[in-house]
């Protein structure tokens, strides 16, 4: 039986390797407790493979991978950008067209919603945020065109925030640089929601966000198009009214 199945082995890798030119994005899945079995092996061809990285550090390319923080932890999909401020950095949060509708319960954003891609409008999620930051220290940044598509950027040198007992709180900020301004340091308070809120913060907001005793000075997660009674939209006080991208993401920090 042992001779059988080294042949049925051999067959496959010569199979794999002849036809490596046609598939150079695609590999064979085999299951091998059928195949240890004697039983008639099934393959299957899959292309784009899924990545498993346990932080964006681990990435050559931009593009989606699975994370996978550590052996015990369940993975989830992200987006990875190696590109944009030096790269290396872990995509959170993502608009682009308004397809995808920020408005969300509490759930939603603690779990994540929308779809995780390059050009796709997701939030990874409140619970997922908080657990990525536990493995060390972290900067954010921030990118976002107006609504005539002219680009503007803010870093912050840290980022840190609170678990879901104490509302997600962002509780630590490192110094700014950029080209819009410093406006999320005023922002140093509990994430909510129309159905978790506090101070009577309530649905006037249209989208969750970590508010300042009901008040904001930016809110990326608000209505795509400028709201008709405050003409504002993903905002951010005094560079944009209603921005056409909104990009916010973090990587490990960086020394110096």
């Amino acid at each position: 039986m042992y001779f059988f199945l080294g042949l049925i082995l051999v067959s496959l890798v010569q199979f794999h390797v002849a036809s490596s030119r046609k598939l150079s994005d695609q590999y064979i899945e085999i299951d091998f407790d059928q195949l240890q079995k004697g039983q008639q092996v099934s393959t299957a061809i899959t292309k784009n493979p899924r990545r498993y990285i346990q932080s964006c550090d681990e990435a050559h390319t931009s593009g989606v991978y699975e994370l996978r923080l550590s052996t015990k932890s369940v993975p989830f999909t992200a987006y990875c950008d190696v590109e944009s401020l030096y790269g290396k950095w872990l995509v959170f949060q993502q608009r682009v067209d308004g397809s995808v509708d920020f408005n969300r319960s509490w759930v939603e954003y603690r779990d994540g919603f929308g779809a995780v891609g390059e050009s796709t409008e997701f939030w990874l999620g409140l619970e997922k945020l908080y657990q990525v930051t536990l493995s060390g220290s972290f900067e954010l940044a921030i990118e976002l065109k107006n609504e005539t598509g002219w680009y503007g950027f803010a870093r912050y040198k840290e980022f840190k925030i609170f678990g879901e007992a104490y509302q997600y709180k962002l509780y630590r900020l490192g110094s700014y640089s950029g080209s819009i301004g410093d406006k999320l340091d005023k922002h140093m308070g509990e994430f909510q929601t129309y159905d978790r809120y506090i101070n009577g913060c309530d649905t006037q907001f249209s989208g969750g966000w970590w508010f300042y005793y009901c008040q904001y000075w930016c809110f990326l997660n608000g209505p795509y198009s400028a709201n008709d009674e405050t003409g504002k939209g993903i905002y951010w006080s005094e560079w944009t009214n209603a921005a056409s991208f909104s990009r916010m993401m973090i990587r490990h920090k960086r020394e110096g």
